[in-house]
């Protein structure tokens, strides 16, 4: 009697040849065959993750998923073979010699990196098994189509895995896969994986909202059909050909997603109703559109044109939001069978074309190529840059994988950005010079700071400086691109090593500054040393000097640097006293923080503040404004609630890119009542000191001393002074500033004060001393006080 699971597997392979051959008329069946025995023959002693399925079970049902795909021969040879190099004892030369070097790159092009040399660096080599993968892609996109489909079915049997492993894959697929199949256009592929991956992340939504699906489809469905019939007859009166009219269920992840992104509740969604329209020609679908705005009232600001401009993908169809039968929102796209097929497949679109210039596979590749090429040359780029495995992954994010928006020029040229773009991305974008000379942008014809988040539609015009003045360091923080970050960068280390050690400790001391954590100069030598290995091997830094020029060639995060040398005053759920003070933290873990805005009293200028306080979703605990009507300026006392110090670094830098804000800084109300305790007890001294003087000169050997009460007057007079203007400093960052002497004022009338108060008790209390120390003394403290001064003064201009 034959093995059961031996004819399911012979039935299988019978029901694939014969779908492939009704799509590829000329397909070598016998070199398919002689492919699956292979695999079948390496695989043989291999079993899947459940202990029971035979492995070759896996390279079919990839198989079947690029079936779908009408991939062409070779592609699904790479399926069937896909594992054999990784996991049999089989090599991609025996896999070259059998089935020729076109299947044998591709095969490697899915393969992983060698297990045995990347054994202690588990995390290095999956990033660089994603490196290789991709570069291999970039040079044939058949291999991610195998990788997608491997993928696929791994999520679908995912139960059999363990728990650990089964999130990493999951996290995984949802970070690097599903990005892959958005940006390659696979709609049909994407949304399965997103599900799959929803499914076992957030198991306990993914039930809440499959539920939910379940118990309004009989609901949907009426309004679904009675929304088809109208449709259908206006569009027949119109004599427009209808390919297709259907109701289009949402799927459970892009529910969810819109439930973050509303943040409402499943149940209070509104537009869940979703239909499509097929139509013959692109005007057709315009004329659609247009019947279906006559019947139903269109949302305001939901009609989206992907047509005109299609997304970064190709992705084409017309999109709008009306209210439909009895007042139901309801969602339509709006496209013809060659922007469906393509929205569906993506990358493996031009396989289902039946125009004779799709039949032609060199064609058909040169059609690929001239329409998904920009990830690809990328991803080349990023190989010639020679990343590593942290710097490619962070690449990829954001370069590639990362949400796309589309912004336009003036001339209406399309410029693809990553969402969250600024106007440095676009400018870098379009040339190394206009990015280094921006100095504002003016988007949809109104002036904006280039630290704006640009939205898909803005049509965009750089203003830039007559005279080369060079990106600011600050850009960094704004821009998304890694072009934009590199020129910026590349810019930066042009810049001599002086400028760039002053921009590096100004920015180091600002975020001191905000943090409470007084001067860099205070910094211990064993945090420094600490600092100093951690960074040794990225940045080759032997000093502190070396740690300034890298944050001011954009090389370090300030905020990093931070965290490494005082992680315990760093956010932190857990507080001591003192953090507890400098950090107070709500009940919901959040943080809460004073920020003192200075502006202009500008029309509009408040509303600017607060909007971008509001895109951080922040709580606005605390707001005070005052105004000063004469000097036409006003200033906002706020305390929000933050999660992180990088996100208050964020808010401070956004803010001060605002041209109507003179100054953003972090008010610390404690530090300033002990500073004014410190002064009034430095006054209060120096006022009973002649007090005490009197009293001890009541005293028989008082002349005997009293030259020590001068001594030691003048000396005393030197700590307090130097140390009430280290406090100010430290804690001040206003009195730092050139434009602002009241520090040094303050210094020098406290030193005059205590000096007019000893010279004043030399006199009444006749006291005895030797001149030339008292001269030497006093012209010790003012020398200082002097030196000090020109170095400030110094440090400030440059």
């Amino acid at each position: 009697m034959a093995n059961p699971k031996k004819v399911n597997i012979e039935r299988e392979i019978e029901e694939i040849i014969a779908e492939v051959k009704q799509y590829l008329p000329d397909f070598d069946e016998k070199k398919f065959l002689q492919a699956f025995e292979f695999a079948r023959n390496a695989h043989a002693d291999q079993l899947r993750k459940d202990g029971t399925t035979p492995y070759i079970w896996h390279p079919i049902e990839a198989v079947k998923i690029l079936v779908g795909l009408r991939v062409d021969e070779a592609t699904l040879i790479t399926a069937l073979l896909h594992d054999v190099p990784e996991d049999t004892n089989r090599t991609i030369n025996e896999v070259g010699k059998l089935f020729g070097e076109k299947v044998a790159f591709l095969v490697d092009g899915v393969t992983k990196l060698s297990k045995v040399h990347y054994k202690y660096h588990m995390e290095e080599r999956q990033v660089e098994s994603l490196k290789k993968l991709l570069i291999h892609s970039a040079k044939d996109p058949r291999v991610i189509l195998v990788k997608l489909a491997d993928r696929l079915h791994n999520m679908r049997t995912l139960d059999n895995v363990n728990p650990t492993k089964r999130l990493r894959i999951a996290k995984e697929t949802i970070e690097i896969y599903v990005p892959i199949a958005n940006l390659l256009g696979i709609s049909d592929l994407k949304r399965t994986l997103e599900d799959l991956c929803f499914k076992y992340l957030l198991p306990t939504d993914y039930k809440r909202i499959t539920e939910h699906i379940e118990d309004n489809q009989v609901k949907q469905k009426k309004t679904l059909e009675t929304t088809i019939k109208i449709i259908e007859k206006e569009l027949a009166k119109a004599n427009i050909k209808t390919l297709k009219l259907s109701g289009r269920q949402k799927t459970p992840y892009s529910i969810f997603k819109k439930t973050i992104r509303k943040n409402k509740e499943v149940d209070e969604l509104e537009d869940l109703l979703a239909l499509r329209i097929i139509v013959e020609t692109e005007r057709d679908c315009y004329l659609a559109l247009g019947i279906v705005h006559s019947i139903f009232r269109p949302k305001p600001g939901r009609f989206k044109d992907y047509i005109a401009v299609p997304k970064p993908n190709g992705y084409q169809s017309l999109h709008t939001v009306v209210f439909g039968v009895k007042g139901e929102i309801t969602e339509f796209q709006i496209r013809t069978e060659k922007m469906h097929i393509d929205g569906k497949y993506g990358i493996a679109a031009h396989y289902f074309y039946k125009d004779d210039q799709y039949k032609n596979e060199k064609q058909s590749e040169k059609n690929y190529r001239q329409q998904h090429s920009q990830w690809a040359e990328k991803i080349l780029e990023y190989q010639k840059a020679n990343y590593n495995a942290e710097h490619f992954l962070e690449a990829l994010k954001i370069d590639i994988f990362h949400d796309r928006i589309f912004t336009f020029t003036p001339k209406g040229d399309s410029i693809d950005l990553p969402s969250g773009a600024s106007p440095i991305d676009f400018a870098y974008a379009i040339h190394t010079e206009v990015g280094d000379n921006a100095i504002k942008a003016k988007i949809n014809d109104v002036i904006v700071p280039l630290t704006t988040t640009l939205k898909t539609g803005d049509v965009i015009e750089i203003i830039t400086s007559d005279k080369q003045k060079g990106p600011d360091r600050e850009w960094l923080i704004f821009t998304k691109t890694n072009l934009a970050k590199n020129k910026i960068r590349e810019a930066l280390r042009k810049t001599s090593r002086k400028i760039k050690l002053s921009v590096g400790k100004k920015i180091l001391q600002k975020e001191f500054d905000r943090a409470g954590l007084g001067l860099i100069e205070e910094i211990p030598r064993k945090k420094i040393k600490e600092l100093i290995v951690k960074k040794r091997d990225e940045l080759n830094c032997k000093n502190l000097d070396d740690i300034l020029i890298a944050i001011g060639e954009g090389l370090l995060d300030p905020t990093n640097i931070i965290k490494i040398i005082y992680p315990n005053k760093y956010f932190q759920k857990k507080q001591n006293w003192l953090t507890h003070k400098l950090f107070p933290q709500t009940s919901n873990g959040k943080t809460r923080v004073g920020l003192k805005i200075k502006a202009i009293d500008k029309l509009g200028a408040g509303h600017d503040i607060l909007s971008i306080l509001s895109t951080q979703n922040l709580n606005i605990y605390k707001l005070k404004i005052t105004t000063r009507g004469l000097e036409n300026v006003f200033t906002m006392h706020l305390t929000i609630e933050i999660d992180s110090f990088e996100q208050l670094s964020y808010i401070c830098e956004k803010l001060e890119q605002v041209d109507e804000i003179i100054e953003v800084r972090r008010h610390f109300g404690e530090k300033k009542i002990r500073f004014l305790l410190v002064a009034f007890a430095t006054l209060l001294m120096w006022t009973i000191h002649p007090i005490i003087t009197y009293y001890l000169s009541k005293g028989d050997r008082f002349h005997e001393y009293s030259d020590l009460i001068v001594y030691i007057g003048i000396i005393m007079l030197f700590f307090l002074v130097d140390n009430l203007k280290k406090i100010t400093k430290r804690n001040f960052p206003i009195f730092r500033e050139s434009r602002n002497n009241v520090l040094w004022l303050l210094t020098f009338l406290i030193g005059n004060f205590a000096l007019i108060t000893i010279i004043a008790e030399i006199y009444f209390y006749e006291l005895r001393f030797n001149w030339i120390i008292v001269f030497g003394l006093i012209l010790f403290v003012y020398a200082y006080l002097v030196s000090e001064y020109v170095e400030y003064k110094i440090e400030s201009n440059n």
